[in-house]
């Protein structure tokens, strides 16, 4: 949530702070931060599910991973 709000904060997309440059990724990625959002403004608590006992973060690489994004990190 870091993110969405890092993003409402710099008025920037979330895939472009993360600089994810695979079109459709970015795409979903956005999409996602859109949902959550409109929970929050509607008051309600998004779910993610279980998870695997990853940290949330790990989590939303793995599935950036699996669409085929290029994650960099950076120092």
């Amino acid at each position: 949530m870091t993110v969405i709000f890092a993003t409402q904060r710099f008025r920037c997309r979330p895939s472009d702070m993360l600089r994810i440059t695979d079109g459709y990724a970015a795409y979903c990625f956005d999409e996602v931060c859109c949902w959550i959002i409109s929970q929050l403004e509607e008051g309600k608590r998004p779910f993610f599910g279980r998870g695997n006992g990853k940290s949330g973060n790990a989590r939303t690489v793995d599935i950036l991973k699996n669409l085929g994004a290029e994650v960099k990190y950076y120092d």
